[in-house]
């Protein structure tokens, strides 16, 4: 499982941060945080489709649900294959 970071997100595009090999065009990639109910805040699940390779290990992704509450930094994981 390769493991990266949100470096940027403009409405439903997200750009993401790989240290190792960056994921295919059109492969999923998901991102979320556990629940914060002393804050308010409700768990927050994304799946992200690959569109581009940006170059310098970033690629540039579509989100398929709201992207409200992702941040920069966030982690980023690539599923196992089935």
């Amino acid at each position: 499982m390769n493991e990266g970071r949100v470096a940027q997100v403009i409405g439903a595009v997200v750009d993401v941060e790989f240290d190792k090999e960056l994921p295919a065009i059109l492969k999923r990639i998901e991102t979320g945080s556990a629940r914060r109910p002393a804050k308010g805040i409700p768990p927050i699940n994304i799946t992200l489709e690959v569109a581009s390779h940006l170059g310098d290990n970033k690629c540039r992704t579509i989100a398929m649900q709201t992207t409200d509450g992702v941040v920069r930094g966030m982690k980023i994981s690539t599923p196992a294959q089935r």
